[in-house]
């Protein structure tokens, strides 16, 4: 393109010859996309360029930001053993990638001084974050991935397992083993956001006990932790509300020939109370958890004995992200997807059958 045409199309934009030329060359590095945009769709409309020139030098800068980007991994609590085998599934998937994977802990939004926004071209977000760390992506436009979450307000792909018809197999589970008074049993998180999970999970339980006719509000045994959440995860504080919150079953007459959890620490908590109250399982009250937390590792630190739950393919989740992620690294416009991995029914010896 002749330098007359860089100053008409300069000076018809009211812009530099140098920024146009840039554009027209396509320093992603030199020129902001929006600007090159901008520019370029110019050109177009003007016929100095077709289309097929446009989108050339467009997927050029494309290429050029997505090779200086990073995909960050961002977790707002450590010590939850089924995310780090998410992570392990991220870490697989970039190296198979040629890519390397970046870890950055913030449990508030304060702690995002030090992250690094001009590196990042998409960040993996596990679990529930802070809705000041949210925020804060969102603001600076940083595309992100949820695993484990969803949330309304933000556009942002994400994987989660397939919880709510994961749950309504659990019912039928018991249903075709003799039982009919099922309870569920969860403790949500719900400051300052939902618990995405937690409430699919819930909402499965009820539609399929509803659907066979067995719904009973008073066997729907939920409630709302105040704080354990908040900060770095702590299982011990996390029990003492799980045990409180157990004790409600026992004001059930009669009691129910099973319980679904919300997730597998649930069920482990809900197992000692029962066995404490002299309750046998299964024999006297079958359970089932989720998550499948049990089948991560033969050495877990947490040492709980398995419980029937339902598995979630968490590797298979961080494969998942990955490839959402990548998606999003190389074109940021991408089409947010939601993903659901199915979670499937293992029985560890804690459902019987009622004959």
């Amino acid at each position: 393109m002749a330098s007359i045409r860089i100053r008409e199309i300069a000076r018809q934009l009211n812009m530099s010859p140098g920024t146009v030329s840039k554009a027209l060359q396509g320093k992603s590095n030199l020129v902001s996309r929006a600007t090159a945009e901008r520019i370029l769709n110019h050109c177009q409309s003007q016929g100095y360029m077709s289309k097929s020139d446009v989108d050339r030098i467009l997927f050029k800068m494309q290429m050029h930001d997505a090779a200086n980007k990073h995909i960050y991994v961002l977790a707002g609590r450590s010590g939850i053993e089924f995310y780090d085998t998410v992570f392990s599934g991220i870490c697989e998937q970039m190296q198979d990638n040629g890519m390397v994977s970046n870890l950055f802990l913030a449990n508030d939004e304060k702690a995002m001084h030090r992250f690094p926004y001009d590196q990042a071209g998409v960040v993996i977000v596990l679990g529930k974050a802070d809705m000041g760390v949210l925020k804060q992506l969102s603001a600076k436009k940083v595309p992100m991935v949820m695993v484990d979450n969803r949330l309304q307000g933000f556009s942002a792909s994400a994987v989660n397992s397939n919880n709510l018809e994961a749950v309504r197999q659990a019912v039928r589970v018991l249903t075709e083993r003799g039982h009919r008074r099922i309870a569920f049993l969860c403790m949500h998180e719900d400051q300052p956001t939902v618990t995405f999970t937690f409430h699919e999970r819930q909402a499965g339980y009820t539609s399929e006990m509803a659907a066979q006719g067995l719904f009973d509000e008073s066997l729907l045994l939920v409630d709302y932790a105040a704080d354990y959440q908040k900060g770095r995860f702590e299982q011990q504080q996390a029990v003492a509300y799980l045990r409180q919150h157990c004790g409600k079953l026992f004001g059930l007459d009669p009691l129910p020939t099973a319980v679904i959890t919300a997730n597998d620490l649930h069920a482990y908590v809900l197992r000692d109370v029962l066995l404490e109250k002299g309750l046998r399982v299964p024999e006297d009250i079958s359970i089932v958890g989720y998550d499948g937390q049990h089948h991560l590792s033969a050495l877990s630190p947490h040492h709980f004995d398995p419980v029937s739950t339902m598995v979630v393919q968490w590797l298979e989740m961080g494969v998942e992200a990955v490839d959402l992620a990548m998606e999003l690294l190389y074109d940021p416009k991408h089409p947010i997807r939601y993903i659901e991995l199915p979670a499937a029914f293992e029985d560890a010896g804690t459902v019987r059958t009622i004959s």
